[in-house]
């Protein structure tokens, strides 16, 4: 796999325990793909791409274990190694689109904002998180977005509850075609079972255990699906046998 050094040219603290890193990207990437990205000294990981402009591309990055601890200690002039964009992406289709997203799961989801309205599309969003204190990219995707609705799980910023608490009455009100979701895998359950119940196409992007970034090793492999290389981002179709066909 081609690997190429590039020097960090800037970090935004984005939360207490969230940046992006901007560096000089490979290829044109789309949204939903992601990039392995190794941290010297450390590791490598897999991470979504949040913007992608002129060249430059954006990771932003949760600080969880060792490895995304590592590449928060990095200062911008810092290198890293970066591969090209890798995986499946969103399929950009629908023109009245509802992202809903859960945590660092807006991370993805924000490239396809900027994407979607350059391409002249509706598009509303909903996004979850734990506490106020972890809520990301407000006033971007409010200047984007029709609909910006933030949730918090104990209610300390915008409405109390989970974004998926909101999908039917958002519907009505939006009439959303098509749904795009990242986020933890039982709000996307969730998710899924609403798109199916409302006849609604919907589109996942999975989080693994991504290792080779190539389909060989496995790790990432769901009901046959290697999300590495058919994924990450899938359609509901596809996630009939790994969350259930009702």
């Amino acid at each position: 796999m081609q690997i190429r050094i590039e020097r960090i040219e800037r970090i935004v603290p984005e939360s207490r325990s969230v940046k992006t890193f901007f560096f000089r990207g490979i290829g044109n990437p789309r949204p939903g793909n992601y990039l392995m990205v190794w941290i010297p000294g450390s590791g490598q990981i897999p991470l979504s791409i949040s913007s992608f402009r002129d060249g430059i591309c954006g990771v932003t990055v949760k600080r969880v274990g060792a490895t995304t601890e590592a590449m928060h200690r990095l200062n911008a002039g810092d290198l890293i190694g970066t591969t090209p964009p890798l995986g499946s992406s969103f399929s950009m289709k629908g023109n009245r689109i509802l992202l809903v997203s859960g945590g660092i799961g807006i991370a993805p989801l924000l490239y396809l904002a900027l994407e979607a309205r350059a391409l002249g599309k509706r598009v509303y969003g909903v996004f979850g998180f734990e506490r106020g204190e972890e809520v990301i990219f407000e006033d971007v995707l409010g200047g984007l977005l029709d609909d910006l609705i933030i949730t918090t799980d104990d209610g300390s910023y915008g409405l109390k509850g989970t974004p998926v608490d909101l999908l039917e009455n958002l519907h009505l009100r939006l009439r959303f075609d098509r749904i795009f979701s990242c986020g933890p895998e039982a709000m996307m359950k969730r998710v899924f079972d609403f798109a199916r119940s409302r006849h609604i196409m919907a589109e996942f992007s999975l989080e693994r255990t991504i290792r080779c970034g190539m389909g060989i090793c496995g790790a990432c492999a769901i009901n046959g699906l290697r999300v590495c290389k058919e994924g990450p981002v899938f359609d509901g179709e596809a996630l009939k046998e790994v969350w259930g066909d009702k």
